[in-house]
This record gives C-alpha cells, structure tokens and sequence, in this order.
C-alpha cells in the first residue's frame, strides 16, 4: 500500500471515499480560483512553476480515484473539476503547462456541487495561499504527494460531504460521451432506460399511497365527526379511490 494513500486505504464505506476525493478536487479548484485572479501578472517562469506544482495536485488525485474506484467499484463518481484537469493532463503529455485563461475559466465552470472551494476558507497545505503564491512558492515548503495527503487530516472534520445526486451520475457520464465505444454507449443508453423505467414505477406506486392515505384521512374525518356526534353512531362507509384530477403528477 502506498503510504501517500493510508488514509484512504483506511476509510471503511464509500461515501467517505468519495467526500475524501471531493475534498482533493477542492483542493484543485482552489488553486485554479488563485491563478485566474492573478493570471495576467504572471511571467512565464512563475506560470511554470505554479503548474507544476498544481500538477503534483492533480497526479495525487489521479491515484486517489483510481483507488478508490477499485475500492468501491460501481459507488465513486470523479468530481468534475479534477475529471477536466486531468483529461488536460493527459491530452497534453502529462503537463499542465499550457494552461490558458480560457482553460482555467472553463475547468472553473464546471458543478461544484461535490467539491465548493469555499466549503474552506484556507486548505492545510494550501501552497497556493501564500502572499506571493503566484510570484514565488513559499520557501522551505514542498509541493510533493506526502504534504498533499497530510491535508486530508486537517480539514476533513471541515469538509462537508454532498452525496452524488442522479443528476450529476448522468452528467459526469455525459461528459465522456466522446470517448465511449459503441457498446459503452449503448450499455449507457440501456442503464438509461432501466432508470426512467424505476421512475415510472416510483410514480405508480407514490400515486396508489397517495390514494390510500386520502381514504385513511377521509375515514378519520368521518370517524371524528361521528365521536362528536350526541348519538355516537359509528358510520359505516366505502370509499371509492378520488378522481385522476385530484392527484396530477406531472414531471
């Protein structure tokens, strides 16, 4: 076991595996948010610098999905930022180097919805946070995978964990769209009809409870009125299931 991954190896459900790589593409986002702001004064040697070191970010985040994906296989979703860097790194030889603002905007509009940079307010070795981040990393501190996975145990009881909605399941499939083979696209196309196939019965059935509690309530109203009633005569009642109207589901 790599010892830069222990604390992964060591998370026990997948949730916490995939707030942990959640985390890790915050990390990304940040970085990214501090060069845009400061990307005009940058000279070439310090835009060289400030990507290298962002890569270290990124190949550490790499590994991570990878294992956790092992881990968990079929449960981890790579957060959006961290898949646009990386699909970067790959179509330009493993650099980051050639980053432009355009890239930089892009990756930065990509959801957020697992990984927020503002979730924390400075990230435990944040190198990137630095008064002259973006002109000359602090010196004495190493932007290596050792310093990176450190982090994780200083702000995870801060990170807040956002469960991977069905919305961004699809999206980040949709992503790589481009790159599946025909049989991945239509395994995709089936798995998409399977889901809008359980929806269909989740709405059957929400219709037929919602029957049953409107008969229940109606038979309680009915019940009430009777108690208050001098007499105290019971009703016998049957009650037919409500008009289509009353309960229009619409999507």
């Amino acid at each position: 076991m790599p010892l830069q991954y222990r604390d992964l190896f060591a998370i026990p459900k997948a949730e916490e595996a995939q707030r942990y790589l959640n985390y890790h593409s915050s990390r990304i986002r940040s970085a990214l948010k501090r060069m845009q702001i400061g990307y005009e004064r940058l000279k070439p040697e310090e835009a060289d610098e400030f990507c290298d070191s962002l890569l270290e970010e990124v190949t550490f985040t790499h590994g991570a999905v990878g294992y956790a994906a092992l881990r968990f296989p079929g449960f981890i979703t790579p957060p959006q930022c961290y898949r646009f860097i990386a699909r970067f790194m790959v179509e330009n030889g493993g650099s980051l180097r050639s980053l432009t603002a355009a890239d930089i905007s892009a990756a930065l509009r990509t959801s957020s919805s697992q990984d927020p940079e503002s979730t924390l307010a400075f990230h435990t070795n944040g190198w990137w946070n630095g008064r002259k981040a973006l002109e000359k990393l602090d010196e004495g501190f190493v932007v290596d995978e050792m310093s990176i996975a450190q982090a994780w145990r200083g702000d995870r009881s801060s990170f807040k964990y956002k469960p991977t909605g069905h919305a961004e399941a699809i999206l980040a499939a949709a992503a790589d769209l481009d790159l599946m083979s025909s049989k991945e696209l239509l395994d995709y196309v089936t798995t998409l009809e399977e889901c809008a196939a359980m929806m269909g019965q989740e709405i059957v059935m929400t219709y037929g409870s919602m029957v049953d509690m409107w008969k229940e309530l109606q038979r309680f109203e009915a019940l009430v009125g009777a108690l208050n009633n001098p007499d105290l005569q019971l009703p016998l009642i049957e009650l037919e299931a409500p008009p289509v109207s009353m309960f229009s589901l619409s999507t």
